[in-house]
């Protein structure tokens, strides 16, 4: 049912929890055309539940663009601003683009800063709709678990 191969494709250097920070993007649109030396996105991001801002960036290089929402100040949001330092903010889009791209028939995964996928040969969704098949694809689930990985599928 699957292919042997874990398939290591992006490396990048960056921790999605920064002190009392748990980040996440959502509504991500990521402009893989117009990114050059950095990607070219807006998104909606969130700490710890709570939307915060949306951040974008124009793909040429530069800082990303973090605005407040519900008419917030942007002293609210300036500890986000910096974030790229490291490539938060950065990872996630491009882990936002890899499961979207890669999810139909992959397990998309982290260990540390890698991201793998582990192709199957029929879609998540028809493995998840024979009850047969979804004890497999749990018990896979659950052994890549124990080997350290984390599953960032979005549709599991």
């Amino acid at each position: 049912m699957k292919e042997k191969q874990v398939i290591k494709f992006l490396n990048y250097n960056f921790n999605q929890k920064q002190e009392s920070m748990n980040l996440t993007l959502k509504n991500v649109k990521h402009f893989e055309a117009g990114s050059e030396e950095t990607p070219n996105f807006v998104a909606d991001l969130y700490d710890n539940g709570t939307h915060v801002a949306e951040v974008s960036n124009d793909g040429r290089g530069g800082s990303n663009y973090v605005h407040p929402v519900n008419g917030g100040k942007y002293e609210s949001v300036r500890k986000y601003d910096n974030l790229d330092v490291e490539c938060d903010i950065f990872g996630m889009v491009y882990d936002y683009g890899a499961v979207t791209k890669y999810q139909s028939n992959c397990l998309v995964m982290k260990k540390g800063d890698e991201l793998h996928t582990c192709k199957f040969n029929i879609s998540i969704a028809k493995l998840k709709s024979s009850p047969n098949n979804k004890t497999w694809l749990e018990n896979e689930i659950k052994d890549y678990q124990k080997k350290g990985f984390t599953i960032i599928n979005r549709n599991l």
